[in-house]
């Protein structure tokens, strides 16, 4: 009897094992099957500008929507000078918590060991930084840029700037008096003890910044 069950436990598991393997065989053929074999990165650029890209800017944008170059040297100015505008309104308490900890990463970090951009793609990286004929932006759609002249893109966004049915024009910014009444009631509600110090903080609104048209570009 023990001779048969071991026997039969033995059978089930090889017929378990073999038909997990077909499914796994299969279930890899599929995968391999629906993934492209080659990338085409010629599709990440669309170029429309009169001004051609050298052959050096050209591979450039199509690294990508989120392809960040390896830093030179970490920007230890320009991220204290960002925590210090985020954290204005907190207690200082948590002030002192947040510096604190910002130092200590600050003091740890260290720079890639290796560069993912050569030296002539940083050089033409900055000259098309500069150039303020052309604007480099992503597309509405799709994971690509869109290159064109400067003029081009402007008259595009006067266009839609007209369009009175959509837009309107204003004598001066509202921001700034929304912005008060918005603070002024927050300040009303944390005086009556509906929220407190710390909500009241996290809540109240500092040089606000007004929504901006970003204009982005169809290119199909």
């Amino acid at each position: 009897m023990s001779q048969f069950l071991k026997h039969r436990a033995y059978s089930v598991r090889s017929t378990i094992e073999a038909r997990d393997a077909n499914k796994f065989n299969n279930l890899s053929k599929e995968i391999e099957a629906s993934q492209p074999s080659t990338i085409n990165k010629e599709n990440w650029v669309v170029h429309v500008s009169k001004k051609p890209l050298s052959s050096v800017e050209r591979p450039i944008p199509g690294k990508g929507p989120k392809f960040a170059p390896t830093p030179g040297k970490i920007p230890t100015k320009d991220i204290v000078d960002e925590v210090e505008a985020a954290i204005v309104r907190l207690p200082e308490d948590t002030k002192h918590s947040i510096r604190t900890a910002t130092a200590s990463i600050l003091h740890r970090a260290r720079l890639p060991p290796h560069n993912n951009i050569s030296k002539s793609e940083r050089k033409a990286s900055k000259s098309m930084k500069e150039d303020a004929s052309r604007v480099i932006m992503k597309a509405d759609k799709g994971n690509c840029f869109v290159v064109m002249d400067r003029t081009n893109n402007n008259e595009k966004m006067e266009t839609l700037l007209s369009d009175r049915q959509t837009y309107q024009l204003v004598p001066k910014p509202l921001f700034a008096k929304i912005e008060r009444k918005l603070n002024h009631k927050l300040l009303d509600l944390n005086k009556k003890g509906k929220i407190d110090d710390s909500t009241y903080y996290k809540l109240r609104s500092a040089d606000a910044i007004p929504p901006a048209i970003r204009g982005s570009i169809k290119h199909h």
